[in-house]
């Protein structure tokens, strides 16, 4: 199967900038904002987000990671 890039690294920081200018406009306090990200993959973008958000306006929302681990019902076939 051949592989198709869908976004660079360049556009996908744009893309993360963007979706944090959109949470920042869209909350102008930020007071009740917090960013949860499931391991593994989600707390990587809530942590960009988290940097993001901070980059723009100088207020670094809290973050939170939550592990699902125990409670996925495929982890028999996860290889």
């Amino acid at each position: 199967m051949a592989k198709h890039i869908i976004l660079q690294n360049d556009e996908i920081d744009k893309q993360i900038t963007k979706i944090a200018s959109e949470i920042a406009h869209n909350n102008p306090s930020l007071e009740n904002v917090v960013l949860v990200g499931i391991r593994t993959g989600g707390a990587f973008l809530a942590e960009r987000l988290q940097k993001a958000i901070a980059s723009l306006n100088g207020f670094e929302p809290p973050l939170g990671i939550l592990d699902i681990t125990l409670y996925r019902d495929d982890w028999t076939r996860i290889d």
